[in-house]
């Protein structure tokens, strides 16, 4: 726009010079006529031509000039050429290979006479091939068949015996996969609670007295009520206890590693209490209701009878809640077919000889295992 304003000016100047050059020359055409004549009509066309410049210049400024319309795009210029690669940049230095931690094993422990040696997880003995010396004294290696250690001379079988059981703390599991918490009573090691291996049967029939392996036991529950079992363990009759067995201190249905108690082993428990020889050798009620309270659940001795009560037939479930017994392995040979009970009840700790013994089924008591 600014261009096109430029351009108007310019032909206002070019007209306005036009125009003065032809006042001029009517001017020099004049001089011939009369003075006074000439000059006025010299003057009346220069107003003329005055009036006709101030026209046409008013005219000029008062043009509206219109742009043009829009040129073409221009054509796109050729792509320039490719530029020149630079040149390969020096190889990096070699990364560092940084080890990360080692992650927490378990943990275990050993003695090796001079001082507790620690270490986490299992440990993995190798066959150490080399001679024993002084150098290598004191390690362990496995052969393939043995571990040996070394003393310093030469490598040694060692004995690796069983981690012993801590009684008391340990329990003991049945066939069933019950568990039992332990009690240590003297030198004895015994079941805290009463053994509840098998499958429940009514009291009204004989339990499985074929068995001779810990499948297939069966059991009574108290009353002929399953929840009893649960708290109170099962009730036996005597030959299925023994799983077919007559010797004294046989397994039975107990778990590996216990027995059914021998009459004596019973006798040796009750004299814990501060009861006699003479007591534990008597039958029947003997010593007095302060040794039955020891042996009963929360007396000191930690042995945690219950009052369970027994079976016999045909009378059915007897004593419950007042008296309990239980079976010893040792039958009583001056009567075949009759074996050692003892248990606790009536003022006292009871011990007698009941019908229990093959020929005799119809009796049935509670079981506790001893630790051989």
């Amino acid at each position: 726009m600014r261009n096109y304003r430029i351009l108007a000016g310019f032909m206002m100047v070019f007209l306005i010079a036009f125009l003065s050059l032809n006042v001029a020359a009517h001017a020099k055409d004049g001089k011939s006529d009369d003075d006074d004549s000439g000059h006025k009509k010299q003057g009346k066309k220069f107003e003329q031509l005055q009036v006709q410049i101030d026209v046409n210049r008013t005219s000029i400024e008062n043009i509206e000039l219109t742009p043009g319309p829009a040129g073409a795009d221009g054509v796109p210029g050729a792509d320039g050429a490719d530029g020149v690669q630079g040149p390969a940049g020096a190889d990096g230095a070699d990364g560092e290979s940084i080890q990360g931690p080692q992650g927490e094993p378990g943990t275990s422990s050993w003695s090796d006479g001079f001082e507790t040696v620690s270490t986490f997880g299992s440990v993995q003995i190798g066959n150490d091939t080399a001679d024993c010396t002084v150098t290598n004294a004191g390690t362990l290696r496995f052969n393939g068949s043995e571990f040996e250690a070394c003393d310093g001379t030469a490598w040694k079988v060692l004995s690796l015996a069983s981690v012993p059981f801590a009684c008391g703390t340990a329990q003991v599991e049945d066939a069933d996969g019950n568990l039992y918490d332990t009690v240590q009573i003297g030198s004895q090691c015994w079941m805290t609670t009463n053994l509840n291996v098998g499958e429940e049967v009514l009291a009204t029939e004989d339990q499985n007295q074929d068995t001779t392996a810990l499948v297939g036991i069966q059991k009574y529950c108290q009353n002929n009520q399953s929840w009893r079992c649960d708290t109170n363990g099962g009730i036996y009759q005597w030959n299925e206890m023994m799983l077919g067995a007559t010797d004294e201190g046989a397994q039975g249905i107990c778990p590996t590693g216990w027995h059914i108690p021998t009459d004596s082993e019973w006798n040796e428990l009750e004299m814990s209490v501060g009861m006699t020889q003479a007591e534990v050798d008597g039958e029947n009620v003997r010593g007095t209701e302060v040794h039955a309270t020891e042996l009963k659940q929360g007396g000191s001795s930690g042995f945690e009878a219950l009052l369970t009560g027994y079976y016999v037939a045909p009378g059915g479930f007897q004593s419950t809640n007042s008296a309990t017994t239980f079976w010893s392995s040792t039958s009583y040979v001056t009567t075949p077919g009759h074996a050692w009970r003892h248990g606790l009840g009536f003022g006292g700790v009871l011990r007698q000889h009941v019908p229990g013994a093959p020929g005799a089924r119809h009796f049935a008591a509670s079981v506790r295992c001893l630790k051989d």
